[in-house]
């Protein structure tokens, strides 16, 4: 019922999570909704970087497009008619925390979510490697 109030009450939303941290050599999947309308289902879909404002650099995108410095790291996974878009990481390096956007359309007047990727030096799993020393 969610689905269909959104997409009754707006012509096209997208969303996401606004933050996610993992680790370094770890792996973090972005998964974002969007409407599930005729032109969202067909437009082109990305994650980009942000760089700055004004500047977001193409990651991946539906158009096979991959960024050299992702080659062999990220993954997109796409289901049309659910309005999910997901894209996987994988061996996490340190440069790699920044604000992420997944959209639908044109970098710059398309549809995005706004991501923020924190990638941790150490294993997350005990719980200690950011916060030694802060009982």
């Amino acid at each position: 019922a969610e689905r269909e109030v959104l997409a009754q009450g707006f012509s096209s939303t997208l969303y996401g999570p606004r933050l996610l941290i993992s680790h370094v050599g770890g792996s973090v999947t972005i998964k974002c909704y969007y409407t599930p309308t005729s032109v969202n289902r067909h437009d082109r879909k990305f994650l980009c970087k942000e760089l700055s404002h004004k500047s977001c650099q193409t990651i991946i995108s539906s158009n096979a497009f991959i960024d050299q410095n992702y080659k062999e790291r990220v993954s997109m996974y796409n289901k049309p008619q659910q309005g999910i878009l997901q894209v996987t990481i994988r061996e996490l390096k340190k440069t790699d925390s920044s604000y992420y956007r997944c959209g639908i359309g044109k970098i710059y007047n398309g549809l995005y979510a706004r991501v923020n990727l924190t990638i941790l030096e150490g294993n997350l799993d005990t719980g200690q490697a950011q916060f030694k020393g802060t009982a």
